[in-house]
């Protein structure tokens, strides 16, 4: 039976990293197709990391001083084992029309409820001021999110730099964020007109307060992004690739401690608190 063993270094060592371990003799021809089996390693100035084939979930880089720090990454090529040309073909272009779709679609949609704000002007009032930036933090999704995600998914590769690694997620975590706590404004003041007619709305100079202050909740929220993401080197020919480098943008951070801290805080105030508050607005009326 074949043994499938990979010699990793330990934090701090250097030696056989990538070797098969050949305490058992093992043919030629098994050695040769062990060999070829998937293992990707991803180097970044200081740091390696040892990927396992099946092992999707969250992995460890760990820099030559031993320090580890928790990465979140998936590469679709290097999983893709069928060998099925045709099918993968088919899986792209099903993937790239339903982002083109959803992308034209929320663009266009978003673009006319601006317009439509824009000629009434005149009726300045706090439900359509939040409409109107719930409209433009949407189209900020579409033009951030959709696009680069896309060219990731389907170049397997960053293409884009160093600096767009780290401003893309910062970017798409914040529209997608300020969208959130828009929609919790709406639904607040909705609860509020219709729960307490004859109390003191709110003005549109408050609503430009809130707005603000969403804005600022997100860039605070997803100020760590900007830190922890970073371009890495894939390398799964130990070093002997002639081709141009290719570079995968991930999450690098000191310990997995913080990545879960980081990743709790966001399905609160994305997803937990937004749902209770709709939840309730719409139940008490």
């Amino acid at each position: 039976m074949l043994r499938r063993l990979f010699a990793v270094s330990a934090p701090g060592e250097r030696g056989s990293e990538g070797a098969l371990d050949t305490l058992d003799p093992v043919p030629g021809q098994l050695e040769d197709l062990a060999s070829g089996w998937g293992r990707l390693e991803v180097q970044s100035p200081g740091y390696t990391m040892d990927l396992e084939p099946e092992d999707y979930d969250n992995r460890t880089l760990a820099n030559e001083n031993g320090t580890e720090m928790a990465m979140a990454y998936y590469d679709p090529e290097w999983v893709e084992t069928s060998g099925n040309k045709t099918q993968l073909d088919d899986v792209q272009v099903f993937v790239i029309g339903l982002y083109s779709t959803i992308s034209v679609l929320g663009f266009m949609g978003n673009m006319l409820i601006l317009m439509a704000l824009m000629k009434k002007c005149k009726q300045k009032t706090i439900v359509n001021f939040f409409i109107g930036n719930l409209a433009f933090s949407d189209i900020l999704v579409v033009l951030f999110c959709s696009p680069f995600t896309l060219s990731a998914l389907l170049l397997d590769q960053w293409v884009l730099g160093e600096l767009m690694c780290r401003l893309m997620p910062f970017l798409q975590c914040t529209s997608v964020l300020v969208s959130t706590l828009i929609l919790i404004s709406i639904a607040i003041v909705r609860y509020q007109r219709i729960k307490y007619p004859l109390s003191k709305s709110l003005t549109v100079r408050q609503g430009c307060y809130l707005v603000g202050l969403s804005w600022a909740v997100g860039f605070v929220i997803c100020s760590p992004l900007p830190i922890f993401y970073r371009l890495v080197e894939p390398n799964g020919n130990n070093g002997t690739n002639t081709t141009a480098p290719k570079y995968v943008c991930v999450e690098a951070w000191p310990k997995e401690s913080y990545r879960i801290s980081f990743s709790l805080c966001l399905l609160v105030v994305q997803y937990i608190l937004p749902l209770i508050c709709l939840i309730v607005s719409h139940t008490s009326v």
